[in-house]
């Protein structure tokens, strides 16, 4: 197993490490959950804003691990936001709940592929018909791994490109028809591929291209990619996604803004504090001890008002800057180091939240 940390330092500049390599006895949940408890300590690391996983047999450890931090007093949100799901396995089920839907039209294009890719006799033949249908792609047919999808798409993606090439094998070639009259393992080879397969994998291949497209970001590991996530999924749940962050950035900001003016006020509060923590509960005075309680519930009362006005200013005044025009060279992290001091509470929970990675998938 192996445990990598992705921070952002004062420089706004992304890091990743990794703290752990190592072998699991066995994969129960208490197991991997203890190991990872192991691995904070050892690090002395009592902060974990989130916790990219992709596979529900881990929902165990999650839950160990958030007892523990409980313990510690280390959670943001109560632990809401602790666990993240990996989006590339999100995406994963969505598309295979599809490529079962198209079972038929897919194995087809598959089976063409194959009889292509089997011989280098018959993969000359192949050329030959390119050549004389004068199809500019320079790229050859590709096979795909079945527990791969996206290698599912670049194999569909490249053979539309040939469709008109493996046409012409089915009229000319009598030992294509006869490769989808054989056996495969006990069942009849599904295929040649029918006018109607080769129109349903062209509509498909739009489809999983969006998701392929998206996969390919969300998997980068030397940028941020939390905010990617939210922009590839736009369309599909705009309401809704942005409903529920301006939510969650609302409590984050009083997460946040409650520890900044901790900081802010550590003088003034550290010699009231103090003074209370260090009485001695069988000798305390209850007259000093009530007026010592009433100071500070007028103080938290102030504060509490004075913070409802600051968080409405500068929450609502984040989310109603006018957006800059934004590309894909738009550079996340430079654009928060330039606002920190604009947005001094807020930047700290992009830090935080930007260095989620949003996948666990090697890119």
């Amino acid at each position: 197993m192996v445990i990598t940390a992705h921070f952002i330092d004062s420089e706004w500049n992304l890091h990743k490490r990794i703290f752990n390599f190592c072998q699991v006895a066995n994969h129960k949940g208490g197991t991997i959950g203890k190991i990872i408890e192991s691995c904070l300590l050892e690090w002395r690391i009592d902060k974990v804003f989130s916790i990219t996983d992709n596979a529900s047999s881990n929902d165990i450890a999650i839950s160990y691990i958030m007892r523990r931090l409980r313990s510690w007093n280390s959670f943001v949100l109560d632990g809401e936001i602790l666990h993240m799901r990996c989006c590339a396995h999100i995406i994963n089920l969505i598309v295979n709940e599809r490529l079962k839907e198209m079972h038929d039209s897919i194995s087809s294009v598959r089976n063409v592929v194959r009889y292509v890719r089997s011989s280098p006799k018959r993969l000359t033949k192949f050329k030959d018909r390119v050549e004389r249908e004068k199809i500019k792609c320079r790229a050859l047919v590709c096979l795909d791994v079945a527990t791969q999808w996206n290698s599912t798409y670049l194999m569909l993606d490249h053979a539309l490109e040939f469709e008109k090439a493996f046409k012409v094998l089915e009229e000319e070639e009598s030992d294509y028809v006869d490769y989808f009259k054989e056996g495969d393992h006990g069942n009849k080879r599904i295929g040649p591929p029918t006018i109607d397969d080769w129109k349903n994998v062209a509509v498909f291949v739009k489809f999983l291209k969006v998701f392929y497209d998206v996969t390919t970001k969300i998997s980068g590991s030397l940028y941020v990619t939390s905010n990617s996530y939210f922009h590839e999924l736009w369309d599909a749940m705009a309401k809704v996604m942005v409903d529920g962050i301006k939510n969650y950035l609302i409590r984050l900001y009083d997460y946040y803004k409650f520890y900044d003016n901790a900081q802010d006020h550590h003088q003034s509060e550290s010699r009231l504090t103090s003074k209370s923590m260090s009485m001695d509960m069988d000798t305390i005075d209850e007259e000093n001890f009530s007026g010592s309680i009433l100071v500070l519930s007028r103080y938290k009362r102030r504060r509490e008002e004075q913070h409802s006005l600051e968080l409405k200013n500068d929450v609502d005044r984040y989310l109603s800057d006018p957006s800059e025009e934004l590309d894909d060279n738009f550079d996340v992290l430079a654009g928060w180091k330039a606002n920190e001091f604009k947005y001094r509470v807020l930047s700290k929970i992009a830090q935080d939240v930007l260095a989620v990675p949003v996948s666990t998938v090697s890119s």
